[in-house]
């Protein structure tokens, strides 16, 4: 569908001028309808001058009334922000580029609408985060909404609160503190609290919280960009277990997006000088390298375990890492690593210090790192035995099976979810309706619910069972007394047979007619126990 430009032009005059609450979210949903259609609607909708004005001045209204048109307004800016995506003209691109330094009417409206709670906002605070989110994800938008308290302090109310009953918005927040760190690098941990609040984030367990964590992890990778955030992203034990415990994790697919975020976090720290990994966190790298999982993850936990190292050479032999501080030799640490660390590593742990199979089996990983054939105990094949095997072949086919129920689960999620926001959205269309849309709808449902009868009646029962032929019987036979009730008796009297000179009366049975009561009285004899019976039964 496209829209005539006279069309747009009133939708913005509309947006511009209107005072009037179901003006303004009739307006606001047919753009939010025409921009969520297809990319190219969102490219002429920018192109149309005063839609970002229009739709600014809705987002800034404070009145609670005007909550869905300020609603559909961010799910308009959201899409329009998006359009560059996937498109090379450099026109479109300077468009959505967004200045909020130079829009601070945007920067509050949107920060408003983020951080206002309760059951009646729930909708519009979704919208503006990921209408934020997607501003965020424009080359040079991150660099200053870093820089606005507004933006930074609402994302932080909803990454902080806790709660199953928040974790959609407690997801979205921490997402678009990512989206933001991608732009803003680490100047984002200079809000008081942020460290904090994406390492409770990285700590928080179970599935529900699956996004929660891998956000987080790829937000403190993008923040990674000095020594001093480097040495501070260390000093948090238990920040650094809980990254070990998502790299030890089972090699699944649905934890393949959460294991590779902590794997850029980790290579990211090991490849800026300074302390080395812990020992618990060499440990779980070697994990990665026994695990027959995907290529690329083995890769960057390779890539981690050399940094850590100290290695500057692929080519680096086996009997010179052995001769490393801490493994029996007497050389300095590489030059930018501390005394006192193991090539990087901390002091509690040295690979060649574990004794028996689970040292041959970590030595090997390492020459895998090193790509070293010639150091001893080298297998360039799987190192486990056949039981370890048979194990992990049970472990993969039972993971690809829980993979199968997750999504599921996730699709039914989404379809709920979806369902309860388009019943939201259509009572809040409803709501703004006049008498005579209201009257019209019901007219529908009126009509569709007539076809359901009719479609209802023509369908043919059969039944064979003698029970339901039996009750069919019974109901026939009721009926048919019933009818008897209704059917006109003949106009004779039933007793004498005459016609009689005056209006014959009925018997309570409303079978038969009596010329008077003598008549009635007489016949009664022979007629009292078809007349019960009738009488009886209608009962």
């Amino acid at each position: 569908m496209d829209l005539n430009p006279a069309v747009l032009r009133n939708l913005v005059e509309t947006l511009c001028s209107s005072e009037g609450q179901i003006a303004l979210e009739k307006t606001t949903k047919s753009i939010y309808s025409y921009a969520s259609a297809k990319d190219t609607n969102c490219a002429q909708l920018l192109q149309t001058e005063g839609i970002i004005e229009g739709l600014t001045r809705i987002i800034v209204l404070e009145e609670p009334n005007f909550s869905c048109a300020r609603e559909y307004a961010c799910g308009a800016l959201r899409f329009i922000s998006s359009c560059h995506r996937g498109s090379d003209d450099p026109y479109l691109r300077s468009l959505v580029r967004l200045d909020f330094s130079k829009n601070p009417a945007l920067v509050v409206g949107l920060s408003n609408s983020a951080g206002r709670e309760g059951e009646r906002f729930k909708k519009e605070a979704r919208q503006a985060l990921l209408t934020i989110e997607a501003i965020a994800g424009v080359e040079g938008n991150g660099g200053s909404m870093v820089e606005s308290e507004g933006v930074m302090g609402a994302l932080m109310v909803w990454a902080r609160k806790e709660g199953d009953e928040f974790t959609e918005r407690r997801t979205l927040a921490i997402a678009t503190i990512k989206s933001i760190a991608e732009g803003a690098g680490g100047t984002i941990l200079k809000h008081e609290g942020m460290l904090e609040c994406l390492v409770r984030a990285v700590m928080r367990e179970g599935a529900t919280h699956k996004g929660e964590r891998r956000a987080a992890l790829s937000a403190l990778a993008s923040a990674v960009t000095t020594d001093e955030v480097r040495r501070e992203i260390l000093a948090k034990r238990d920040l650094m277990e809980g990254i070990t415990n998502i790299i030890r994790k089972n090699p699944r697919r649905s934890n393949m997006e959460e294991r590779a975020a902590a794997l850029d976090l980790l290579l990211e720290i090991s490849s800026s000088p300074g302390p080395g990994f812990s020992g618990e966190v060499m440990r779980g790298l070697v994990s990665v390298l026994n695990n027959p999982g995907d290529a690329s993850e083995r890769s960057k936990a390779s890539a981690a375990i050399k940094n850590a190292a100290g290695l500057e050479a692929e080519t680096e032999s086996w009997d010179d890492l052995r001769l490393k501080p801490g493994t029996g030799g007497g050389q300095a640490a590489p030059a930018g690593r501390e005394e006192g660390d193991v090539g990087g590593l901390s002091q509690s742990f040295s690979l060649f210090d574990i004794q028996g199979e689970k040292g041959d089996k970590a030595a090997t990983a390492f020459c895998f790192a090193t790509n070293d054939s010639n150091a001893p105990g080298y297998r360039p094949v799987d190192v486990r035995n056949k039981s370890e095997k048979v194990q992990a072949d049970l472990d993969f086919i039972l993971d690809e099976a829980l993979d199968e129920l997750e999504d599921d689960t996730e699709e039914a999620r989404r379809f709920l979810t979806e369902g309860t926001e388009s019943a939201a959205v259509e009572a809040a269309v409803v709501s703004s309706s006049t008498p005579q849309d209201i009257v019209n709808d019901d007219e529908d449902i009126v009509n569709d619910d007539e076809d359901i009868v009719n479609e209802t009646d023509d369908e043919e029962w059969v039944t064979t069972d003698d029970e339901d032929i039996d009750e069919a019987n019974a109901e026939a036979n009721a009926d048919a007394d019933a009818n008897k009730l209704t059917a006109t008796p003949p106009r004779v009297c039933h007793f004498c047979g005459s016609t009689g000179p005056h209006k014959l009366f009925r018997c309570s049975c409303k079978l038969v007619r009596f010329c008077n009561r003598e008549c009635q009285t007489k016949a009664w004899r022979g007629h009292q126990k078809e007349c019960r019976k009738v009488t009886k039964g209608a009962l």
